[in-house]
């Protein structure tokens, strides 16, 4: 059973039975291992981050509040986020017809 005071966010290694807290690199060396044995695009921490905070706001939470959530100091993540959403709303082959 999980000790009460664990961390949220935390896994075994080797067979321990002390869990070890996951880490911002441990989980982009995971992701990274992931897209890569699966023949998908690399992920970094940053397209990770972009993406949550586009999730955030398609789901309605306010812009402030997201910039707050995701420690954006200014509002250069709208820039970024203008960005992301061009890129992922363009279609990748041409539609066919039924």
């Amino acid at each position: 059973m999980t000790p009460p005071d664990a961390h949220l966010f935390a896994y075994k290694v080797d067979r321990r039975k002390t869990l070890t807290p996951l880490t911002k690199r441990k989980l982009i060396e995971r992701v990274k291992s992931i897209t890569a044995a699966n023949d998908l695009p690399n992920f970094e921490g940053y397209s990770l981050r972009i993406g949550s905070t586009l999730e955030y706001l398609l789901r309605g939470i306010p812009f402030e509040v997201v910039q707050s959530m995701g420690r954006w100091k200014s509002d250069t993540f709208q820039r970024y986020l203008r960005q992301h959403t061009t890129k992922s709303w363009l279609p990748t082959s041409k539609p066919t017809r039924p």
